[in-house]
C-alpha cells in the first residue's frame, strides 16, 4: 500500500462507506454517525490530515447540517445566520516515525476569529 494511502487511511475509509451505502437498513442518522467515527473521521490533525467537519445537505428541507464530535450546527438556506464556532480537536495521535514537522491545527483554530 501507498504511504499517503496508508497515512490517510484512503482504503479503509472507501471500504467503510461502500459498505454503508450497500446497506439497505443504513439510516441517515447512522451515516452521520459514523462519519465521526474512524476510519471516516480523522483526529491526525498534528500531521495536517485530521477531519475539519462533516455536513449533511437536506436540500428538500431547505437546510444544511454542519458535524463535529459532540456539536452540530443547523443552517436553513433561507434564513442562513452568519456565525461562528469554536471547536476543540482534542489530541491528535502522534506522527508516524516520530515526524514532528506537523502543524498542529488546534493552536491556529482555537486563536482564530480573536
Amino acid at each position: 500500500m501507498a504511504p499517503a494511502r496508508r497515512a490517510t487511511s484512503t482504503v479503509e475509509r472507501l471500504r467503510r462507506l461502500m459498505e454503508m451505502l450497500d446497506d439497505s437498513t443504513m439510516t441517515s442518522e447512522a451515516l452521520i454517525a459514523a462519519f465521526l467515527r474512524p476510519p471516516i473521521y480523522s483526529n491526525a490533525f498534528a500531521r495536517g490530515l485530521g477531519t475539519l467537519y462533516s455536513a449533511a445537505y437536506w436540500p428538500g428541507e431547505g437546510r444544511a447540517d454542519f458535524f463535529w464530535p459532540g456539536v452540530s450546527w443547523s443552517q436553513s438556506f433561507a434564513d442562513f445566520t452568519v456565525g461562528d464556532r469554536l471547536i476543540e480537536f482534542g489530541a491528535s495521535p502522534p506522527p508516524p516515525n516520530n515526524d514532528t514537522r506537523g502543524m498542529d491545527l488546534r493552536e491556529e483554530t482555537s486563536n482564530e476569529g480573536r
